[in-house]
């Protein structure tokens, strides 16, 4: 969506891109309605999301960079054209699109404001079945985190807490100093048993994914747990160093200071 929150949340953390898009070598004939149609819906300001389906060999690829790059101009930071072809693992798609976009290391605002707008699309899968809620700790607003280190968290509370339930389910995302530390929980009011707890620790990839990244930015300097919650549901809980932001690189946070608790 062109000027979005989330291209102002992320502003800082994303490197400047143009028309970062693949050479075509012909011009695309005979599709102007349906760029027509993909313009209008695209220009709909609750639209954030545009997938484009249809049987293999359509030209939907070809479609989509077309689209691209006649919207990237309406976009802050242009458009970006993510391979995913040789990607066979899920868990990897997160760090493919931070890499692409030029994502690194970014606050715990930024990274909030992103979750947020991922669980506003799904909360149009799910409706009140989904139930989301920030605690936000303000002194962990300056911190430097691995750049989509939580939304296979979410994702994975999503699927195994508020899918399978037909009331489905709350979600808590919280974050808070600890000394010279941060502890940030992704917890849901999922199922608790202990076959519930196996389930949702057998999504393998991504809370391994999750695990070799820590690995990666903190070596022995970070840790990683499960267990069943006081709600009787499952929880993921990161303790990792604090590793603040320059002074100039924390502009813009200020107004979030007293950022505790929504809903």
């Amino acid at each position: 969506m062109p000027n979005s929150s989330w291209s102002r949340a992320g502003a800082s953390s994303l490197a400047p891109r143009g028309r970062d898009l693949p050479p075509q070598p012909t011009a695309l004939l005979g599709r102007q309605r349906e760029l027509s149609q993909l313009n209008e819906i695209l220009a709909r300001p609750e639209v954030r999301l545009l997938t484009l389906t249809g049987a293999g060999g359509t030209g939907k690829t070809r479609l989509a960079i077309e689209l691209a790059a006649r919207q990237c101009n309406a976009f802050e930071h242009g458009c970006v054209f993510v391979e995913l072809a040789l990607i066979s693992t899920p868990g990897l798609v997160p760090s493919a699109l931070a890499t692409a976009v030029g994502l690194r290391d970014i606050g715990t605002q930024p990274l909030v404001e992103t979750l947020k707008l991922y669980l506003e699309i799904e909360k149009m899968r799910f409706e009140d079945r989904l139930r989301p809620h920030f605690r936000i700790d303000p002194a962990t607003i300056g911190a430097r985190l691995p750049s989509l280190l939580l939304q296979p968290l979410v994702e994975n509370a999503i699927k195994y807490a508020v899918t399978p339930s037909e009331t489905g389910a709350d979600i808590w995302v919280k974050a808070e100093r600890q000394g010279q530390g941060i502890r940030i929980e992704v917890a849901d009011s999922g199922p608790g048993t202990q076959a519930g707890l196996a389930v949702h620790e057998s999504t393998g990839v991504g809370l391994a994914n999750i695990r070799d990244r820590l690995a990666q930015a903190y070596g022995a300097g970070h840790g990683f747990q499960t267990r069943q919650n006081e709600q009787g549901g499952f929880s993921v809980i990161l303790d990792i160093p604090f590793e603040g932001r320059g002074p100039s690189e924390s502009r813009g946070h200020e107004m979030h200071e007293g950022t505790r608790e929504t809903e």
